[in-house]
């Protein structure tokens, strides 16, 4: 059993997100009842909590029943109990699996000025297409940002790739992307109060208040990394 939520899990849960033509979301119920059966209500429950099936059947069912690629649950799910089986043992991830493998782990990359049509409802990438190496271990739903704006100056400058990753609080000098109930997106230096999330870009200075019960999403930058000796945490974007 995983020790905490793995990438298998989130990806099955981003797949049951609201979309184009599906306005609501899936329950846990819903999938169980679009593969017929072949995953029960106990299997779906343990994959929530984080659990990646260890039978190809359950796998299979679930991708033809969320409409994605099969190879790419399964590659998900073998990293899950690759990454389960390293902890457990107190391996060393790049002698297990070989340094090549071990570093080559790949992010979702967008395009600062497409997020509105790039991200799902809970601030996530819709599609996978374009990826870089990640310069660190960021956890399963972290991605990349190109920026093609200044909206984020002083942390990072048009041309920078910011990696985000999703928190609950704001820490003092966070920059990063929020996302309301009503679909707008922004970006900036962050603030959180009691009652609200402030958004502030820098330059040229523009401040924005929403409401804590009308955010959807809150993503802080992690790390920048530049073309021109970068402010680097691990090895350079490629692809």
């Amino acid at each position: 059993m995983l020790r905490r939520p793995g990438a298998f899990s989130a990806y099955i849960k981003k797949l049951m997100e609201a979309k184009k033509g599906r306005p609501k979301p899936l329950r846990p119920a819903d999938v169980v009842r679009l593969t017929g059966g072949k995953v029960n209500a106990v299997m779906m429950s343990s994959i929530m909590r984080g659990n990646a099936p260890w039978n190809t059947k359950i796998i299979d069912a679930l991708a033809k029943a969320l409409e994605t690629d099969p190879q790419t649950l399964r590659d998900l799910a073998a990293k899950d109990w690759v990454t389960e089986t390293i902890e457990y043992f107190k391996a060393n991830p790049s002698k297990v699996c070989g340094r090549s493998i071990a570093e080559l782990h790949r992010i979702p990359l967008v395009e600062s000025n497409e997020l509105q049509e790039s991200l799902s409802a809970e601030g996530y990438p819709l599609h996978n297409g374009r990826t870089i190496v990640s310069p660190g271990e960021y956890g399963p739903k972290a991605f990349a940002i190109m920026m093609n704006d200044t909206t984020l100056k002083p942390r990072a400058d048009s041309g920078d790739i910011c990696v985000v990753v999703p928190i609950k609080r704001v820490k003092k000098e966070d920059f990063g992307i929020v996302g309301t109930k009503s679909h707008e997106i922004l970006m900036g230096q962050l603030r959180m109060d009691k009652n609200y999330v402030v958004v502030e870009h820098l330059k040229p200075y523009n401040t924005y208040s929403i409401e804590r019960r009308n955010v959807r999403f809150v993503f802080r930058v992690e790390a920048v990394l530049r073309g021109d000796g970068p402010e680097r945490q691990g090895p350079p974007a490629r692809g």
